[in-house]
């Protein structure tokens, strides 16, 4: 199952950033060349079964650092990921 496979790029002794989210850490994946909207920022994705519901200008702390949730691809054909693009706060 693709889901199961997942698990080794969102392992954060591999791939993954530990990211806290709501008092909870979750493991993200940078992906800076990423595009939502035309605009490039910090990028990363996030499995959606770490973060069910994910809405905008909702914070992460990534590396000590705040970030803001500015966008979210919620593309129905990903049903495994949100790819969400952070202003660094």
């Amino acid at each position: 199952m693709i889901a199961n496979d997942m698990d080794i790029f969102y392992d954060i002794e591999d791939f993954a950033t530990p990211a806290i989210y709501k008092g909870e850490s979750i493991p993200v994946l940078f992906s800076k060349d990423y595009e939502v909207d035309g605009i490039s920022d910090v990028v990363i994705t996030v499995r959606k079964s770490d973060i069910p519901v994910l809405k905008k200008k909702e914070i992460l702390n990534i590396n000590s650092l705040d970030y803001k949730i500015i966008a979210i691809d919620t593309d129905p054909e990903n049903e495994l990921e949100y790819i969400v693009m952070l202003d660094k706060q």
